[in-house]
């Protein structure tokens, strides 16, 4: 029972560290966007 508990535990892990990463992933692209968008309208001015 306690190795079923410990694997399902360390599959949990990992899918929070996916999720983290790819929560990361989505904010890094996110910012690439805005910083593309924002960057040349501040430039013009």
């Amino acid at each position: 029972m306690n190795g079923l508990v410990g694997l399902f535990i360390e599959v949990l892990h990992q899918k929070m560290y996916q999720m983290k990463l790819f929560a990361n992933h989505i904010n890094f692209k996110i910012c690439l966007l805005l910083s593309d968008d924002v960057l040349p309208r501040v430039t013009k001015k």
